[in-house]
């Protein structure tokens, strides 16, 4: 496992595709299906760097094992968004050139000293958020709105009965957790719209 991710790290690609079965079977976080063959896993492994420049620490291992014809390794990863990448909302999108850090599962089931079956495990949506890539939620709402929150969200107009739409991002955490708030307390008159993209 750690001659595939000292591979990986400054690009080695020939070694990379060595470590990997012919007719590999790679599960992405997000991906609906496998990615199947080793010239397609190198294919995609090129791209992905074409994107992000990353890099797995490995010397050593957060987590590091093996059982059978598996290993399962855990590791810090980390990186910069340098190129354009597809976001969660299927769109893509240009450099950021933000920063993340996250922890990055592999388990790879092997066979005759090549990776037949490889499954990566890290946060999506926290990868997402730290590039700043997450899709904005719109949302329309009319509420009765207590005093207590009045002070707390200048993006009204109407500090009593309000009906407005904003795009709340992630700074607008307070807002977000009133409209939650909002929604189990029933005495509050709150009708809200288009609220599937949120919760």
């Amino acid at each position: 496992m750690k001659t595939l991710d000292d591979a990986w790290n400054p690009r080695d690609w020939e070694t990379f595709m060595k470590r990997h079965a012919e007719n590999v079977a790679l599960y992405w976080p997000g991906q609906p299906e496998p990615t199947r063959g080793r010239h397609a896993d190198h294919s995609e492994s090129v791209g992905f760097f074409h994107a992000v420049e990353n890099h797995i620490e490995n010397d050593p291992y957060m987590i590091l094992f093996g059982q059978g014809d598996h290993t399962c390794s855990v590791a810090r990863w980390t990186g910069t968004h340098t190129g354009p990448l597809k976001g969660l909302d299927g769109q893509i999108h240009p450099a950021t050139h933000r920063k993340f850090s996250l922890e990055f599962c592999t388990v790879a089931r092997w066979k005759n000293g090549e990776i037949a079956e490889e499954k990566l495990f890290y946060d999506l949506v926290g990868f997402m958020t730290q590039l700043n890539l997450l899709p904005k939620a719109t949302v329309t709402a009319t509420a009765q709105y207590p005093s207590e929150y009045r002070s707390k969200a200048p993006f009204l107009k109407n500090p009593s009965t309000i009906q407005e739409k904003r795009t709340l991002t992630g700074e607008n955490t307070e807002h977000l957790q009133w409209l939650e708030r909002s929604l189990r307390d029933d005495s509050f008159d709150l009708g809200l719209k288009d609220c599937s993209k949120m919760f």
